[in-house]
C-alpha cells in the first residue's frame, strides 16, 4: 500500500502490492480443490469422505453380481461383478494416489465399460 492509503499498482507487475497481508501457502495436495477449501488442519473434506463410501458400495455391487451369477445362474452377474470389481480397484488406486500409468487405468476402465454394456444387453435381451 502506498503512504496515501491507495493500493500500489505494483500488483499488476507481479509485485506483492495487494496480497502483502494475505499469507498463502502453496500446497500441492490442495491444487485440485476448486469447490472445497483446502485446510491442512481439517482431517478430511467432503470428497475425501465420499470416496471410501463409494468404494464400499461398489464392492457390495460386485458381491451382488457374484451372487446373481452363482445363485440365479445368470452369466451377466459375472460381468457386473467384473465391472464393479474394476471400479473398486480403480477408485482405490486413485484414493491412495498410486503411481499407475494413465494408459493402464484407461484400459481397465474401458474393459469395465464393455463388460457392463454386455451385462445390460443380456438383461435387456433375456430379462
Amino acid at each position: 500500500m502506498m503512504p496515501n492509503g491507495r493500493i500500489s499498482p505494483g500488483w499488476m507487475e507481479g509485485n506483492r502490492g495487494i496480497s502483502e497481508a494475505a499469507h498463502t501457502r502453496k500446497d500441492p495436495d490442495c491444487a485440485d480443490k476448486l469447490f472445497f477449501p483446502c485446510d491442512p488442519s481439517s482431517p478430511m473434506d467432503l470428497p475425501s469422505l465420499i470416496q471410501p463410501v463409494s468404494i464400499l458400495i461398489e464392492g457390495l455391487v460386485c458381491i451382488l453380481g457374484v451372487v446373481i451369477a452363482v445363485r440365479k445362474k445368470k452369466v451377466y452377474g459375472w460381468f457386473i461383478a467384473f465391472t464393479f470389481g474394476v471400479y473398486v480397484v480403480y477408485d482405490f488406486l486413485v484414493l491412495v494416489k498410486a503411481m499407475i500409468a494413465p494408459e493402464f487405468l484407461a484400459l481397465i476402465f474401458l474393459a469395465a465399460s464393455i463388460s457392463v454394456l454386455y451385462a445390460v444387453w443380456q438383461i435387456y435381451r433375456w430379462g
